[in-house]
C-alpha cells in the first residue's frame, strides 16, 4: 500500500499476487473514542495473463510482396523478428509463422503466431530479342511463363493480351509485358526495346 493508515489505500500488486492469482486484503479500524476495532478481509483475482492477437490485412501473398502484422493486448511487443512494434511489415521468400510475445505488465508475457502463406510468382520471359527494325516494318513479340499477358504500350500492338503480339512501332519503344498465373494470381514481368532505323 501507498499509506496503509489511509482509509482509501492505493495497493500495488507483486509478483507473487500475479502468480498466486489473487490476494487477501486485510483491514483493520479502530474507533479512536470508544477505542474498539473492527475487521474485515477481501480477495482481489488477478489475472495473470494478456492476451495476444496478430491480424493483417492478407494471409496469402506472392513473391516479392509484403503483409503488414498489428498485434494488440499489451503494451510490450517482441517478434519473432526481432522488432518491438506493434506492427510489421513481412515479405517473406516461402511460406513461414511469425509469433509475437505480449506482454501487459505486472501480467505475464502471452504469444500468439500467425501463418503468412508464400506463393511462388512465374517467371515471364521475352523470347524476342532487343533489334532494331525499320520505320513501319512489324516485328513478332513472344513472351512465355504464364497463362496470361498484358502488353505496353497496347496502342503499337494488334492485341496486347496474347503471348505473341505483333507490333509495329512508330519509334523506338521500350515493350513491357505482365504475365500472371491465373492459378495463384502471381505476375511477373519482362521488357524488350525495340529500335526503329532512323527515328
Amino acid at each position: 500500500f501507498d499509506n496503509p493508515a489511509l482509509i482509501n489505500p492505493i495497493y500495488t500488486m507483486n509478483s507473487l499476487d500475479v502468480a498466486n492469482g489473487s490476494v487477501m486484503i486485510f483491514v483493520t479500524g479502530t474507533d479512536t473514542v470508544a477505542g474498539c476495532t473492527g475487521k474485515d478481509t477481501m480477495i482481489v483475482s488477478i489475472s495473470n495473463t494478456a492476451s495476444a492477437t496478430i491480424t493483417t490485412t492478407d494471409t496469402l501473398i506472392c513473391t516479392n510482396e509484403t503483409t503488414t502484422l498489428t498485434a494488440t493486448g499489451g503494451t510490450l511487443f517482441l517478434w519473432s523478428t526481432g522488432s518491438t512494434s506493434s506492427a510489421i511489415t513481412v515479405g517473406p521468400d516461402q511460406t513461414d509463422t511469425f509469433t509475437v510475445k505480449v506482454t501487459n505488465y505486472p501480467c505475464l508475457p502471452v504469444e500468439d503466431a500467425i501463418i503468412i502463406y508464400v506463393l511462388q510468382e512465374p517467371t515471364v520471359l521475352i523470347t524476342t530479342e532487343e533489334q532494331t527494325i525499320i520505320n513501319d516494318q512489324t516485328v513478332q513479340l513472344n513472351a512465355t511463363g504464364a497463362n496470361t499477358y498484358s502488353w505496353t504500350p497496347a496502342e503499337y500492338l494488334d492485341n496486347p493480351n496474347t503471348d505473341d503480339p505483333i507490333a509495329t512501332p512508330p519509334d523506338t519503344v521500350l515493350f513491357i509485358v505482365t504475365g500472371t498465373d491465373q492459378t495463384t494470381g502471381c505476375s511477373d514481368k519482362d521488357s524488350v526495346q525495340i529500335n526503329v532505323f532512323g527515328k
